[in-house]
């Protein structure tokens, strides 16, 4: 049995190894999706036909002009890694290189962050403001239990 061989002809490297050497090599996303495209023989109409987005979305992919896809925070990252692994490309770097590619989470908030906290680390005001707020919904949960069942009775 022979076994199987990838179109980059890299023998055994896998994919992320592909992805990061030619990364290294051309440094931007776009250059490593047109030179993985070239070496397969595509046109950009080509590959736009297959997977089913225009070509001039495949040109501003290659041309690293990322910011003329649609929907450049929700849309754009769909399309770059769907291009990539059509070349058998990892899309992670590449999204890794692309601003506003890969969403990041939000900074705490300072009223978030005391409900977070364990018990131990939190400030003497925010034990405090804690307790009280406990108290508060416990007698809120007796007082509408008592109404429940002078309701009933």
């Amino acid at each position: 049995m022979v076994p199987p061989v990838d179109d980059a002809g890299t023998g055994s490297q896998d994919r992320a190894t592909r992805t990061r050497g030619a990364l290294a090599r051309f440094r931007d996303p776009g250059s490593v999706l047109k030179a993985a495209r070239v070496s397969r023989g595509y046109d950009v109409r080509q590959v736009g036909a297959i997977l089913g987005m225009r070509a001039d979305f495949v040109s501003a992919m290659e041309e690293g002009r990322f910011d003329r896809l649609p929907g450049p925070a929700s849309y754009a990252p769909g399309m770059v890694a769907r291009y990539a692994l059509f070349l058998d490309l990892e899309p992670r770097p590449l999204l890794e290189r692309i601003p506003g590619a890969l969403p990041t989470p939000p900074p705490p908030s300072a009223a978030s962050r005391r409900w977070t906290l364990p018990w131990g680390e939190r400030t003497e005001n925010e034990r405090r403001l804690a307790l009280w707020t406990r108290f508060v919904g416990g007698v809120l949960v007796v007082a509408g239990l008592l109404l429940v069942a002078l309701a009933l009775s």
